[in-house]
């Protein structure tokens, strides 16, 4: 993944995930979630940003909604 990603609600920089040992710790929760077919509620909340399309910026149709998801779902 680029090193340019936003975080998400958890604030884990995708950069983290480049160290052997992190990732190490972290392969073995998201193994079991496959395994289990169930994730932490906490790692599946997102933070919802509007992006402007075009148009005038008063218009609330003129947005749309971003979903910036935790890096270790990604």
């Amino acid at each position: 993944m680029s090193n340019h990603k936003s975080t998400g609600p958890d604030k884990i920089h995708i950069e983290i995930f480049r160290c052997p040992d992190v990732l190490n710790a972290v392969l073995p929760i998201l193994n079991q979630a496959l395994i289990t077919g169930h994730l932490p509620d906490e790692i599946l909340h997102a933070t919802l940003v509007p992006l402007f399309k075009k148009g005038s910026v008063d218009e609330t149709g003129n947005y749309r909604g971003i979903s910036l998801l935790s890096n270790v779902v990604k």
